[in-house]
Order: C-alpha cells, then structure tokens, then sequence
C-alpha cells in the first residue's frame, strides 16, 4: 500500500488529533454509565428490560465496525470519524429524554454503532501515523481512552451530584464532544486506499490477532463486573470499597500504556506482550486465591498492568501482516475483541454460577497462560506475513 508523503508537523498534528479521539470515545462512553439509572426510571423497566435495551448499544458497535473499515479505505478517516463523533455525541442527550424501552434501544444502536466508528477508525488513522514515523505511539495514545473514561465518568457524576438533571448533563458531554471534534478535524489525515477490497473475510493470522483481542477485553470486562462481587458478595468488604478493584486495574493500564512505548523500546515488542500476558495471568489468579480484599485489588493492578499493552500493540501487528488489506483487518479485529468485550463477562457468570467465581478467576489465568503461548509466534520477526 502506498503512503503519501507528510510533513513532520503535519503528522505530529494528527497524532494528537488520534489521542484526542481516544480521549473524546473514552469521555462519551463511560459518560452513559452514570445516566442508566436516570434512564431506566424515566422509562419504568425492570433489571431484566433494562439488560435487553443496554444490548442494543453493543449490537450498534458490531453493526458499524465492520462498515467503518471499509468506509475509511474508499473515503479516508476524517470523512468516516467526523459523523461517528457525530453520532455517538447528538444521540446521548437523546437516550436520555426517551420514554419507552423501544425508543431508548434504537438510540442506544445510534449512540453503539458511533462509538464502534470512532473506535474502529481511530486505531487506523495511528497505524497510518506509525507506518510514516516508524516507532511505536499506540500504547501511549490508547492511554488518553482511559484519561477520557475518567473524565467522562467523574465529570457527568458530579454534574448530577451538584442537581443538574441527566439531560442538561448529557449535552455538556455533547458539547464537549463537539468542541473537540472542531478543534481536531482539519488535524486528521484522510488517507484513501480505494484498491483495497470492498468486502474481505477475515482469515489467517487475523482471526488469531482477533481472538486474543476478544480475551484482552473479557479481562477487562471481568474485571470491571465481578470485581466488586469478589470484594463485597464473597470477602464481605463494605459497599464502598466495591470499586477499589476496577480503580486499581483502570490506574494501572493507564500508567503503563503512557509508558508502553518507552518499554517497547527497551526490551521489544515480543517480550512485553508474552511477558504482559504472563503478569495479568498471576493477578488473575490471586483473584482466584480469594485470600483477602487487598490480594485482589493487588490481582486486579497486575491484570490491568499486563493487560494495557496488549490490545494496542495488537492493533500494531494487525498493521504489520499482510494476510490481509489493513482497513478490513482492522475492523474485523475490532469487532472480534468487542465480542469478547459483551459475550465475556456473562460467560464469567455462568462459570461462576456452575463452579465459583474462584473457579472462573483460576480458568481465565489458565487462559491468559495459553494467550502468551500465542503471542510468541506472532511476534515472530518473521510473523507479520502469516496468514
């Protein structure tokens, strides 16, 4: 694939216009999370019709992703980004006015399948930036995801803290979303590639790339949804230390993706993905061990710092094979690791139901075993033509 030629500036410009993206899907996402109570009251329904509507927005993503790759090869990123952003900011302040289940699940698929082009495009627009720069930026810029996360999620909290009801605090993140979106667009490049296949089917090395993206995301999401059950359901903590093993995770893989590049460039990229995997295969199981409170918040720092490298630095082999064109590639592995990201953490309850969570805990650190076993012929020299 050829590359067109860009200035250093020009190109320092769009690395920051890719970490303000991240930033920006990080802040939108975890800005829903805080308004669902809100949500499901204005509409009335129960845990279980709350769980349907909030399916939606994961339908959404998968829908979009794969579109989102072919998009941006015919049209460029910037052209497919910008309505993304679009997409996912105008339609919050939206879901948060509906009045019926059926309302709130076609705006959630809106709100889903905008962040599933932002999150899909984004991780192609860095992979054009390293191809010119030829070092690694991914790991650091996938850290302003997790900056934005805790801006959204803090931010939309104390907005409702302080009495300003759920819409008018939706449309400060929307406003938000917008003013970052003006601010970066004349930023991002919009590189064509119309020689690329309209439609390609995944195979080869990618579907691998893929399936240990879908585990990254099901550590990530385990951790998030049966941390706090670890915590307080079975170690008897109090209710409001139930977030201290999501916070340790979240601090870690912020920290050591600002870091990432820095350690690519010591010790290579082989032996921090095997060796990452290895690191959050021993924190899951101190979780599994439940010994103490403080052994699993220690279990979840070691899975957050293992696990903050893998899914960047995936997304950086993906654009080193040439099994298949880079668009497409990246959009399937997108959309296989989101599939980890909604099938994961229900897969953890019905272990957990049929053997204990201790159980569940033990066979996700067996399986991170196997995923650095994996990663070592993928990091082959010779690997990034596998296919």
């Amino acid at each position: 694939m050829s590359t067109t030629i860009v200035s250093p500036r020009r190109l320092t410009l769009a690395t920051h216009a890719s970490s303000a993206c991240f930033f920006l899907s990080g802040m939108t996402y975890s800005s829903w999370a805080p308004l669902v109570p809100a949500v499901q009251h204005r509409i009335g329904l129960d845990n279980a019709g709350l769980g349907s509507v909030l399916l939606c927005l994961g339908a959404g993503s998968l829908i979009t992703m794969p579109l989102a790759g072919i998009l941006s090869s015919r049209f460029g990123c910037r052209a497919v980004i910008v309505p993304g952003i679009l997409a996912a900011g105008l339609s919050l302040p939206v879901a948060t006015l509906t009045t019926s289940g059926w309302q709130a699940a076609m705006v959630l698929m809106i709100f889903g399948g905008g962040l599933g082009i932002i999150d899909c495009v984004m991780n192609i627009h860095t992979l054009s930036i390293e191809r010119r720069v030829s070092r690694s930026i991914i790991s650091g810029v996938h850290a302003f995801f997790s900056f934005g996360a805790i801006a959204g999620s803090a931010g939309v909290t104390t907005l409702l803290s302080v009495g300003l009801n759920p819409s008018w605090t939706a449309c400060v993140i929307t406003a938000a979303d917008l003013l970052i979106m003006l601010f970066i667009t004349g930023w991002l490049l919009n590189e064509r590639t119309a020689r690329e296949p309209f439609l390609v089917r995944p195979h080869g090395v990618v579907i691998l790339l893929g399936a240990i993206c879908a585990i990254a995301f099901l550590m990530e999401g385990s951790i998030l949804d049966w941390s706090g059950v670890c915590l307080t359901t079975l170690l008897h903590s109090p209710s409001a230390q139930a977030g201290l093993g999501y916070t340790a995770f979240a601090t870690a893989t912020t920290l050591f993706r600002m870091t990432g590049n820095r350690i690519i460039a010591l010790t290579g990229r082989r032996l921090l993905l095997a060796g990452g995997t290895l690191i959050a295969a021993i924190g899951a199981a101190m979780i599994a061990l439940m010994h103490s409170p403080a052994m699993i918040v220690a279990g979840c720092f070691l899975v957050g710092a293992g696990n903050a490298n893998l899914v960047p630095q995936l997304f950086a082999l993906v654009g080193a094979q040439k099994a298949m064109p880079q668009h497409p590639a990246v959009s399937a592995v997108t959309t296989l690791g989101y599939a980890g990201v909604l099938a994961g953490p229900a897969l953890i309850g019905f272990i957990a139901h049929a053997t204990g969570l201790s159980t569940a805990f033990a066979m996700l650190s067996g399986l991170l075993v196997l995923t650095a076993l994996m990663i070592l012929p993928l990091t082959r020299p010779d690997a990034s033509g596998a296919g």
